[in-house]
């Protein structure tokens, strides 16, 4: 798993966060241009949609969080809060596109080169022969491997490996235990893997 640096630290964050909260013009282009990046990730990894919707999104996530910054009680990074605020800008632009009503909950998470490469290093610990590999691209089983999870357990794995959060900082967000996460993780990991060797099986007999 690559190691995710540091957006800002936590006082640092705090801090700026209380700078925006009193309408600090240099704490709010500081606070975009600090975090704008890693929203429009968490964004464009869970969502397929046009580009410009997605910035649109960001750009929203971080209007609404300048509006509710006196409202930030620490209780989790600023990062992960702003990651909380940017999942409901989400619900509502799908709930607002008819298209995307029409999309199953599974197909939800857009699947990028680099988040297909992450959730492989994080589920696959298992060799597959290289002739296999050679018929089929490793990102289609790594798709095969996302579609058997329940959405908790997608985003489960999409937060821990993807966007590198800890344990506490996804149970903050899903609104579970830290226990209850790590099983969760357990659980995602043990039903890809399943997964993914039945596909490896099929693919051996053809």
């Amino acid at each position: 798993m690559t190691e995710r640096r540091p957006l800002i630290t936590i006082n640092a964050a705090q801090g700026l966060l209380a700078r925006v909260a009193a309408r600090d013009e240099d704490a709010v282009a500081e606070f975009y241009h600090t975090y704008a990046d890693a929203v429009f990730r968490f964004i464009r990894r869970r969502i397929n949609a046009p580009r410009e919707d997605a910035e649109e999104l960001t750009l929203d996530t971080f209007l609404s969080a300048i509006q509710l910054a006196r409202t930030f009680e620490g209780r989790s990074s600023v990062f992960v809060w702003l990651c909380g605020i940017a999942k409901m800008r989400i619900a509502r632009y799908v709930r607002d596109h008819s298209r995307l009503k029409q999309i199953p909950p599974n197909r939800l998470i857009y699947h990028d080169e680099e988040t297909l490469r992450l959730f492989q290093e994080a589920a696959m610990s298992v060799d597959f022969p290289q002739e296999i590999l050679e018929r089929v691209e490793a990102q289609q089983l790594v798709r095969v491997m996302m579609n058997s999870l329940s959405e908790d357990e997608r985003e489960a794995l999409l937060l821990h490996y993807v966007e590198q959060m800890s344990i506490a900082e996804i149970a903050e967000m899903l609104h579970r235990s830290e226990k209850g996460v790590r099983n969760l993780l357990s659980r995602a990991k043990h039903k890809a893997l399943q997964r993914a060797e039945a596909w490896r099986q099929r693919q051996a007999y053809e």
